[in-house]
Order: C-alpha cells, then sequence, then structure tokens
C-alpha cells in the first residue's frame, strides 16, 4: 500500500492506434473505476483524469499517488502505457501571478523536485510549447 509521504503526480502515456472518443472515454470510466477499487482497499491512488490526442493516437492519463500504484492501475484498467513519468500538475486558474505564495509547500517541494512539467493553459494563453518547458 502506498504511503502518503510517497505520493507523487504522474502522467502515463500511451500510444493507442484507432483510439476514438468513445473508446478513450469508456478506458477513463475504467481508470477511475480502477483508482476507487484500489482506494477502498487502503490505497492512496487518485485518477485526475486524461486527454486524447487524437491526431497522435495518444491518451495522456494523470494520478496523484505511488508509482507502483499507477502501473497496476493502467494495468487493471487495461490501459497499454510506454511511459509513467513522475510530473507535477499547475492549475491554470490556481496558478496564476501573484498567487504562487497561496502554494502549500508540499506543492512548491514537487515543483522543484518533479521531472516533468505539465502546464495547464499554455496554449490558451499564447505560450508555445518550448516556452511552456522554460517555465515562462
Amino acid at each position: 500500500m502506498g504511503e502518503t509521504a510517497d505520493r507523487r503526480t504522474y502522467l502515463v502515456e500511451c500510444y493507442w492506434p484507432g483510439v476514438d472518443q468513445q473508446k478513450h472515454a469508456a478506458a477513463s470510466g475504467r481508470a477511475s473505476e480502477v483508482a476507487r477499487e484500489l482506494r477502498r482497499q487502503g490505497h492512496d491512488l487518485h485518477f485526475r483524469g486524461s486527454i486524447l490526442i487524437s491526431d497522435d493516437e495518444t491518451v495522456l492519463w494523470l494520478y496523484d499517488g505511488v508509482a507502483a500504484d499507477v502501473r497496476a492501475a493502467t494495468d487493471r484498467a487495461g490501459v497499454e502505457c510506454e511511459r509513467v513519468l513522475e510530473s507535477h500538475w499547475l492549475d491554470g486558474d490556481r496558478h496564476r501571478s501573484g498567487e504562487r505564495a497561496a502554494l502549500a509547500p508540499e506543492d512548491a517541494d514537487d515543483a522543484i523536485s518533479g521531472r516533468v512539467a505539465f502546464f495547464h493553459g499554455a496554449a490558451r494563453s499564447g505560450h508555445t510549447r518550448e516556452e511552456g518547458r522554460r517555465g515562462c
């Protein structure tokens, strides 16, 4: 069982030839149910959601938990994935200029230690993917 202190955010990357919105929705439903089932069993795992990138036949899944639980959840949900990456989610509504100090200390630690940044709202703000990587 995962310990809360080991809990991180993970981005799960899945190349899925032939995926469409219906298959994506069904798999997301399974992922959510598996995460709930694992929580009932005492695991600290939360499924935050997923994004379908139709043109690339790719689905990105976002979980909070322990890496082993994330891998177990994707297996049980029938999601074949290429990579499970420790990441950090920045909520575009919460992480605006001037609100950074409002982040909990553990959020700031995760922002520093995260290996992959997942920037919410970069396209909406007019920033390029490269600017997002630089943390504009």
